[in-house]
């Protein structure tokens, strides 16, 4: 019988930068999926566009007063740009495919509240961008 090491703490915490800002993780949804970047971490490209979208709101933000829908849009575009890196297999409202583009993830994400919410949910969950995350799937 082997003996089972204790894992280590980087074992348990370090995060795979490719998975971060590389190749991402897919999410597999029932008859499409979406490919993701993690929403911080290594991710500067992301946590850059997201400062540059609010700085003009910067003194609404600080006060809570910046309006829902503006900070709606700015969150739907900065996941845009530098969140989802890809989809496959994503159609419209009348079943015809959606070219991956820029707009159409903000489309999809403003006529589907949900879908962007587990989106978010998913690329802020830092354990899909760990080391051993990917150790587990390889395996399966």
């Amino acid at each position: 019988m082997t003996k089972k090491s204790t894992p280590t703490p980087y074992d348990l915490f370090k995060n795979n930068e490719n998975l971060e800002t590389g190749q991402g993780v897919t999410l597999q949804y029932p008859g499409f999926s979406i490919t993701i970047h993690r929403a911080g971490g290594s991710n500067k490209k992301f946590a850059m566009i997201l400062s540059a979208k609010l700085k003009p709101f910067r003194h609404q933000l600080d006060r809570g007063l910046l309006d829902d829908e503006i900070s709606k849009r700015i969150l739907h575009e900065s996941y845009a740009e530098g969140v989802v890196i890809g989809w496959k297999d994503v159609k419209d409202a009348n079943g015809k495919n959606m070219p991956f583009t820029k707009e159409n993830v903000v489309k999809l994400f403003n006529d589907l509240p949900d879908l962007f919410q587990d989106v978010k949910e998913q690329a802020e969950n830092v354990s899909l961008f760990r080391e051993e995350a990917e150790k587990v799937d390889e395996k399966n």
